[in-house]
């Protein structure tokens, strides 16, 4: 769905550089991809994630 496909080791690393700069920021991401990315991706249908995913 044009996800960056990266494992939880390389999302923690990018996670944190990006808390260097701004924690509200990397607050943002982390609700992006943990609260609306990964239920859309594990129990949206087919429409939904074709939909949303590549978007977000």
């Amino acid at each position: 769905y044009g996800c960056a496909g990266t494992s939880y080791v390389a999302y923690g690393l990018i996670a944190h550089e990006v808390e260097r700069v701004d924690s509200g920021y990397r607050s943002v991401m982390s609700v992006q991809s943990s609260l609306v990315m990964h239920p859309i991706n594990a129990y949206g249908t087919e429409e939904q994630k074709e939909k949303y995913l590549p978007r977000l």
